[in-house]
């Protein structure tokens, strides 16, 4: 009889403790942030875009897993994906045309940790505006307790449009060519005009 007292004693604490840390999760909160960055704003077909993509957790609570989701844009041809570690960086996880940057470590806040940062590039392969879009993801893990709720998801998502045309970056198209041309050759007859 005191085995099952002791055994319900037993049930009743583990219920308690396990019931304030799922009302504990419940309220905890994590705002992953995302930014999107390309060094280049205008390309040739041919050329290479690099894009910068940074995580940052705002807080308040920690996350233990988190993801950068990027598909690679259409008109583009994947070259490579790497993300920063301690002591140096790795390769990204390419999957059905999206690539995965994961850090299988806690995320702090951004007054405790620094952000997560990878490097995308890309090969522009055909002409037009190009859109790249980079999420930022608390991953849902295997063991409890699960991620935080994020309070604001709006920021989670960040895009950048680089524009690829034909031909060396820099060099007037048609049009605008041919106007320069008619202002030289205007500028030259007003020269000869005044000189005679």
């Amino acid at each position: 009889m005191m085995q099952v007292v002791a055994a319900r004693r037993i049930c009743s604490a583990v219920i308690l403790v396990m019931g304030s840390m799922l009302s504990a999760e419940v309220g905890a909160s994590a705002d992953l942030a995302m930014d999107l960055r390309s060094f280049q704003d205008r390309v040739s077909v041919g050329d290479r875009i690099t894009y910068s993509a940074v995580l940052s957790n705002l807080g308040p609570e920690a996350v233990r897993e988190v993801a950068i989701r990027m598909p690679v844009p259409e008109g583009t041809t994947l070259q490579f994906a790497t993300l920063e570690v301690a002591g140096g960086s790795q390769d990204c996880r390419i999957s059905g045309g999206v690539v995965e940057c994961n850090w299988p470590f806690a995320l702090g806040s951004t007054t405790t940790t620094s952000p997560r940062r990878a490097t995308i590039v890309v090969t522009a392969s055909a002409p037009g505006a190009i859109t790249a879009t980079a999420t930022a993801q608390a991953v849902v893990l295997a063991t409890p307790p699960p991620p935080p709720s994020d309070p604001n998801p709006s920021n989670n998502v960040s895009t950048v449009v680089v524009m690829a045309g034909v031909g060396p970056v820099g060099v007037p198209g048609p049009t605008r060519l041919a106007w320069i041309l008619l202002g030289v050759v205007v500028l030259i007859v007003g020269v000869l005009r005044i000189r005679t």
